[in-house]
């Protein structure tokens, strides 16, 4: 005899709805309050308050924030960030309702510059160059100071390191937008440059680009916003990178202990580079035990 449905999963359905609210996002919570822990919200309010014209609206930090939680929690496109605002679990572990994703892509665009932009490229043009680099935006630059923060905070709250090491790398990412330039993998897209301080586990600093800048055009830059962004008193500095990072202003900026810009003193580093000729007739001539 088969044992009857009701035996096998007995519950009963109750009419009466909950006066809790549920949501399948509890981790939301973790991550805000990790952004909280940091001291973020202030450091957002101070580096990025002035974006905010008007009273009424959303602080900068919150669009952050928000905007955290949806790429950690599997976000692909600002689209994705509705389903955070339809969820009302999330709203009451935020304390507020999360932007809409017009209200994020507001905020983002507030952060280019479209006459600068177009500044940039036009004397590119004039000088042959098919690749530029712009002038980062007052909010760029704030968003940088904002990173550099959260590096720092995240280097506090865990086991404190007294040494520093960058890597420094560009890294393609496919992109379907119009405005987005061809790379040489044959995708279009943009390359950002990031740099990572090693020991802490947390990026340090990043240089948005176009898809068609290459690796190894002005390195430097990305390299000395990522050693300021470094906490003071750390004893030791060092820094790693590819064969893009083989050029020359970059390397003598590494090799100057009187650097601007830097810490001063000695700085070890690492560069690859593309095996030529030349250089391959120095490592035979190098003794071992140089």
């Amino acid at each position: 005899m088969k044992t009857p449905l009701w035996d096998k999963t007995p519950f009963a359905i109750n009419p009466k709805p909950l006066d809790e609210y549920l949501t399948a996002r509890g981790g939301a919570g973790l991550i805000s309050r990790a952004f909280r822990s940091l001291r973020l919200p202030g450091t957002c309010l101070a580096n990025l308050g002035f974006l905010r014209k008007h009273e009424k609206g959303y602080e900068s930090w919150q669009i952050i924030e928000t905007i955290d939680l949806g790429v950690l929690l599997g976000a692909e496109r600002l689209e994705d960030l509705e389903r955070l605002r339809e969820d009302e679990g999330v709203e009451k572990l935020l304390g507020y309702k999360p932007p809409s994703a017009r209200a994020v892509r507001d905020f983002l665009e507030k952060h280019h510059d479209e006459i600068g932009y177009q500044e940039a490229k036009k004397t590119a043009n004039d000088q042959g160059l098919l690749a530029f680099i712009p002038e980062p935006t007052e909010g760029l630059a704030g968003l940088t100071r904002v990173l550099a923060q959260s590096a720092r905070g995240v280097a506090e709250k865990g086991s404190r390191v007294n040494s520093a090491t960058i890597d420094q790398d560009a890294t393609i990412t496919e992109s379907r937008k119009r405005a987005a330039t061809w790379t040489y993998e044959g995708v279009k897209g943009y390359q950002p440059m990031v740099a990572v301080w090693a020991e802490a586990d947390a990026v340090v600093a990043a240089e948005f680009r176009d898809g068609n800048v290459p690796a190894a055009m002005s390195p430097l830059t990305c390299c000395r916003l990522a050693f300021e962004a470094l906490p003071a008193g750390l004893t030791r500095y060092a820094y790693r990178g590819d064969s893009a990072c083989y050029e020359w202003d970059l390397l003598h900026w590494l090799r100057d202990e009187q650097r601007e810009g830097g810490p001063q003193g000695r700085i070890d580093f690492a560069v690859s580079a593309k095996m030529s000729e030349a250089l391959h007739q120095a490592c035979v001539e190098t003794p071992e035990s140089a």
